[in-house]
């Protein structure tokens, strides 16, 4: 069951929409629920942004978590400033201080504004998808509070990948739960980033993989990977 609500977010200098997918039964009884927090919710949900609508996960999204998706800014620059501490392309109006401050305001703010409206049981996930996997390892690593993360075709153009996964080495722990997945027609440099991922996750207490090198993925295919992924929960 889809819904949503507009934020004025004064530290992020923009209105903040964000989609909430909550189990079909969640106002039927008073269960607590883990929450996963998904980036570009305006491209994976359609509630409020209509116009922009792609593709609609919520029915592919397991009942037993509530998901946020929070929807990113449409110009292009201000969307990687957000999303990519480790952004290295040409784009000149990139300012990736900005990631910082949208990280801090999701962990903080944000979370306690859903926290106030939802009934949650303290455990935290994240969820990213091509270049916004950037965005959720980061904060895997970055804040404690999360418990693990979802990974669906790490996209790492414009990246300084080697920073990143010194971060990654510098700050992993084996407790967070992991599922990575790699696909689509990957390029070369994605399956050389995956492989590193991998060399790092395989000695995490809770991890799934799946790696399908020539794969040509559908919507279909994404949605049987999310609940895949959503094992680790």
């Amino acid at each position: 069951m889809i819904e949503g609500f507009t934020l004025t977010a004064f530290k992020l200098k923009r209105k903040l929409k964000i989609t909430v997918n909550v189990p079909d039964d969640y106002y039927k009884s008073n269960k607590e629920y883990p929450l996963v927090f998904l980036f570009d919710g305006d491209y994976y949900f359609s509630y409020l942004d209509e116009k922009y609508k792609k593709i609609n996960l919520a029915e592919s999204l397991d009942d037993s978590f509530i998901t946020i998706g929070i929807h990113s800014p449409r110009i292009p620059e201000w969307r990687t400033s957000e999303l990519n501490p480790y952004y290295n392309g040409k784009l000149k109006d990139v300012d990736i201080s900005l990631s910082t401050i949208f990280f801090d305001y999701i962990t903080n703010e944000l979370l306690s504004i859903i926290s106030a409206k939802y009934r949650l049981n303290g455990n935290y996930y994240i969820m990213g998808v091509e270049d916004s996997c950037i965005s959720a390892l980061y904060m895997l690593y970055n804040y404690e509070m999360f418990l693990g993360g979802m990974f669906f075709n790490p996209d790492i153009k414009d990246t300084d990948t080697e920073s990143l996964l010194n971060f990654i080495n510098n700050n992993y722990d084996k407790e967070k739960r992991i599922y990575l997945y790699q696909g689509e027609n990957s390029s070369l440099e994605d399956i050389n980033f995956y492989n590193k991922l991998d060399k790092i996750f395989t000695n995490s207490t809770k991890y799934i993989t799946n790696f399908n090198e020539n794969s040509v993925d559908t919507f279909e295919d994404l949605k049987t990977y999310i609940k895949e992924g959503a094992k680790i929960i």
